[in-house]
Protein backbone atom coordinates (compact mmCIF):
# COMPACT_ATOMS: atom_id res chain seq x y z
CA UNK A 1 0.00 0.00 0.00
CA UNK A 2 3.38 2.40 0.72
CA UNK A 3 4.62 1.94 -3.35
CA UNK A 4 0.97 3.13 -4.29
CA UNK A 5 0.19 6.02 -1.78
CA UNK A 6 4.07 6.83 -3.43
CA UNK A 7 2.27 6.61 -6.91
CA UNK A 8 -0.45 8.81 -6.14
CA UNK A 9 1.62 11.16 -4.33
CA UNK A 10 4.24 11.44 -7.38
CA UNK A 11 1.53 11.70 -10.10
CA UNK A 12 0.93 14.37 -12.29
CA UNK A 13 -2.29 13.33 -12.83
CA UNK A 14 -4.89 16.05 -12.19
CA UNK A 15 -7.33 13.31 -11.57
CA UNK A 16 -6.68 12.27 -7.36
CA UNK A 17 -9.86 10.04 -6.85
CA UNK A 18 -9.34 7.87 -10.21
CA UNK A 19 -5.61 7.63 -9.56
CA UNK A 20 -6.40 6.18 -6.29
CA UNK A 21 -8.97 3.93 -7.33
CA UNK A 22 -6.77 2.55 -10.62
CA UNK A 23 -4.14 1.51 -7.88
CA UNK A 24 -6.50 -0.15 -5.51
CA UNK A 25 -6.83 2.81 -2.58
CA UNK A 26 -9.55 4.41 -0.82
CA UNK A 27 -9.12 8.09 -1.51
CA UNK A 28 -11.32 8.67 1.91
CA UNK A 29 -9.31 5.97 4.36
CA UNK A 30 -5.85 5.23 3.06
CA UNK A 31 -4.19 8.79 2.94
CA UNK A 32 -4.17 8.74 6.86
CA UNK A 33 -0.83 9.43 8.16
CA UNK A 34 0.36 9.05 4.59
CA UNK A 35 3.11 11.14 2.80
CA UNK A 36 1.98 13.46 0.01
CA UNK A 37 4.04 15.94 0.09
CA UNK A 38 4.01 18.22 -2.89
CA UNK A 39 1.74 16.07 -4.14
CA UNK A 40 -0.77 17.61 -6.68
CA UNK A 41 -4.45 18.03 -5.28
CA UNK A 42 -5.84 20.78 -7.25
CA UNK A 43 -9.45 20.85 -7.28
CA UNK A 44 -9.36 16.82 -5.38
CA UNK A 45 -12.78 15.89 -3.61
CA UNK A 46 -11.37 15.11 -0.24
CA UNK A 47 -14.43 15.51 1.09
CA UNK A 48 -14.76 13.85 4.43
CA UNK A 49 -11.42 11.97 3.78
CA UNK A 50 -8.94 10.97 6.28
CA UNK A 51 -5.75 12.91 6.43
CA UNK A 52 -5.09 13.08 9.76
CA UNK A 53 -1.46 13.10 10.45
CA UNK A 54 -0.04 12.85 6.88
CA UNK A 55 2.87 15.15 5.42
CA UNK A 56 0.89 17.60 2.84
CA UNK A 57 3.93 20.18 3.02
CA UNK A 58 3.83 21.92 -0.29
CA UNK A 59 1.21 19.95 -1.26
CA UNK A 60 -0.81 21.73 -4.18
CA UNK A 61 -4.02 21.56 -2.79
CA UNK A 62 -5.96 25.20 -4.27
CA UNK A 63 -9.55 24.44 -4.58
CA UNK A 64 -10.06 21.51 -3.33
CA UNK A 65 -12.97 20.33 -1.43
CA UNK A 66 -11.85 19.27 2.03
CA UNK A 67 -15.10 19.75 3.63
CA UNK A 68 -15.74 17.91 6.65
CA UNK A 69 -12.10 15.86 6.46
CA UNK A 70 -10.31 15.08 9.22
CA UNK A 71 -6.91 16.74 8.89
CA UNK A 72 -6.25 16.57 13.04
CA UNK A 73 -2.31 17.15 13.50
CA UNK A 74 -1.40 16.65 9.58
CA UNK A 75 1.78 18.78 8.41
CA UNK A 76 0.44 21.19 5.80
CA UNK A 77 3.17 23.86 5.95
CA UNK A 78 3.63 25.62 2.94
CA UNK A 79 0.86 24.23 1.05
CA UNK A 80 -1.30 26.10 -1.24
CA UNK A 81 -4.89 25.99 -0.14
CA UNK A 82 -6.01 28.93 -2.12
CA UNK A 83 -9.77 29.17 -2.76
CA UNK A 84 -10.27 25.29 -1.27
CA UNK A 85 -13.41 24.35 1.06
CA UNK A 86 -12.66 23.50 4.31
CA UNK A 87 -15.56 23.87 5.93
CA UNK A 88 -16.59 21.80 9.13
CA UNK A 89 -13.07 20.56 8.75
CA UNK A 90 -10.73 19.03 11.58
CA UNK A 91 -7.91 20.67 11.55
CA UNK A 92 -7.17 20.99 15.53
CA UNK A 93 -3.27 20.29 16.49
CA UNK A 94 -1.65 20.87 12.54
CA UNK A 95 0.50 22.82 11.21
CA UNK A 96 -0.56 25.25 8.87
CA UNK A 97 2.88 27.38 9.27
CA UNK A 98 3.25 29.71 5.80
CA UNK A 99 0.68 27.77 3.86
CA UNK A 100 -1.50 29.75 1.80
CA UNK A 101 -4.91 29.94 2.38
CA UNK A 102 -6.23 33.31 0.73
CA UNK A 103 -10.06 33.12 -0.06
CA UNK A 104 -10.06 29.66 1.66
CA UNK A 105 -13.27 28.56 3.14
CA UNK A 106 -12.94 27.32 7.15
CA UNK A 107 -16.22 28.50 8.19
CA UNK A 108 -17.44 26.03 11.04
CA UNK A 109 -13.81 24.23 10.97
CA UNK A 110 -12.26 23.39 14.57
CA UNK A 111 -9.06 24.97 14.47
CA UNK A 112 -7.81 24.15 17.91
CA UNK A 113 -4.04 24.45 18.90
CA UNK A 114 -2.86 24.42 15.01
CA UNK A 115 -0.17 26.12 14.43
CA UNK A 116 -1.10 28.99 11.66
CA UNK A 117 2.44 30.77 11.61
CA UNK A 118 3.02 32.97 8.57
CA UNK A 119 -0.20 31.90 6.89
CA UNK A 120 -1.67 33.81 3.93
CA UNK A 121 -6.01 34.25 5.13
CA UNK A 122 -6.48 37.17 2.95
CA UNK A 123 -9.80 37.63 2.32
CA UNK A 124 -10.40 33.74 3.82
CA UNK A 125 -13.97 32.73 5.62
CA UNK A 126 -13.39 32.08 9.43
CA UNK A 127 -16.68 32.53 10.59
CA UNK A 128 -17.98 30.17 12.87
CA UNK A 129 -14.71 28.74 13.25
CA UNK A 130 -13.27 27.04 16.42
CA UNK A 131 -10.00 28.64 16.58
CA UNK A 132 -9.21 28.23 21.11
CA UNK A 133 -5.56 28.01 21.33
CA UNK A 134 -4.63 28.48 17.78
CA UNK A 135 -1.48 30.06 17.01
CA UNK A 136 -1.59 33.41 14.40
CA UNK A 137 1.43 34.55 14.13
CA UNK A 138 2.52 37.12 11.72
CA UNK A 139 -1.25 36.22 10.44
CA UNK A 140 -2.21 38.20 7.21
CA UNK A 141 -5.66 38.38 7.35
CA UNK A 142 -6.75 41.46 5.71
CA UNK A 143 -10.42 41.31 4.77
CA UNK A 144 -11.05 37.79 6.61
CA UNK A 145 -14.32 37.15 7.74
CA UNK A 146 -13.80 36.53 11.46
CA UNK A 147 -17.65 36.66 12.24
CA UNK A 148 -19.04 34.88 15.85
CA UNK A 149 -15.46 32.69 15.46
CA UNK A 150 -14.36 31.68 19.04
CA UNK A 151 -10.57 32.58 19.20
CA UNK A 152 -10.23 32.51 23.24
CA UNK A 153 -7.05 32.17 24.14
CA UNK A 154 -5.37 32.43 20.31
CA UNK A 155 -2.44 34.27 19.72
CA UNK A 156 -2.57 37.05 17.49
CA UNK A 157 0.90 37.98 17.62
CA UNK A 158 1.67 40.30 14.42
CA UNK A 159 -0.98 40.10 12.71
CA UNK A 160 -2.09 42.22 10.31
CA UNK A 161 -6.50 42.48 10.18
CA UNK A 162 -7.05 45.24 8.67
CA UNK A 163 -10.20 45.24 7.01
CA UNK A 164 -11.55 41.99 8.92
CA UNK A 165 -14.72 41.38 9.75
CA UNK A 166 -14.67 41.02 13.80
CA UNK A 167 -18.56 41.44 14.75
CA UNK A 168 -19.77 39.25 17.34
CA UNK A 169 -16.42 37.37 17.40
CA UNK A 170 -15.14 35.70 20.95
CA UNK A 171 -12.07 37.03 21.70
CA UNK A 172 -12.21 38.16 25.46
CA UNK A 173 -8.66 36.29 25.89
CA UNK A 174 -7.01 36.68 22.92
CA UNK A 175 -3.66 37.56 23.41
CA UNK A 176 -2.13 40.45 20.75
CA UNK A 177 1.92 41.58 20.63
CA UNK A 178 -0.74 45.08 20.57
CA UNK A 179 2.16 46.88 19.44
CA UNK A 180 2.70 44.87 16.35
CA UNK A 181 -0.53 44.13 15.34
CA UNK A 182 -2.23 46.19 12.51
CA UNK A 183 -6.18 46.60 13.95
CA UNK A 184 -6.98 49.25 11.26
CA UNK A 185 -10.15 49.46 9.54
CA UNK A 186 -11.78 46.71 11.66
CA UNK A 187 -15.12 46.32 11.19
CA UNK A 188 -15.85 47.36 15.61
CA UNK A 189 -13.56 48.74 17.35
CA UNK A 190 -12.36 45.23 19.83
CA UNK A 191 -9.62 45.35 22.33
CA UNK A 192 -7.24 42.98 22.50
CA UNK A 193 -5.28 41.46 25.25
Amino acid sequence: MAEAIEQVADSTSDNFIKMSRMLGLDPLTDFAGADLSGANLIRANLRGADLGEADLRGAKLRGADLRGADLRGALVSEADLRGADLRGALVSGALVMEADLRGADLRGALVSEADFSWPLLSGADLSWTLLRGALLKVALLSGADLREALLRGALLSEALLRGALLSEADLPEVISGKEDTELSGLDQDIPLG
